[in-house]
């Protein structure tokens, strides 16, 4: 059996919630990029669609990520 995903960046919010709308799925804020910007997302059994908001007031209330070698 093979199993996959398609996961595709829409560009665009209202594309994204057109897409979730005409395929029954909830858009959802997946996370945040390393920039801060927020990931939108909408999941339906096989196909995954994403949009990156291009800015966000929220920027500010979460700091950068910073990789700190646990061997350094």
């Amino acid at each position: 059996m093979t199993a996959w995903c398609e996961i595709k960046d829409v560009g665009d919010p209202l594309r994204l919630r057109a897409w979730a709308n005409a395929m029954g799925a909830p858009v959802v804020r997946s996370g945040y990029t390393l920039e801060g910007r927020v990931v939108l997302s909408a999941t339906c059994p096989h196909c995954e669609r994403l949009t990156v908001v291009a800015t966000t007031s929220e920027k500010s209330l979460y700091p950068p990520i910073v990789w700190r070698s646990p061997f350094e």
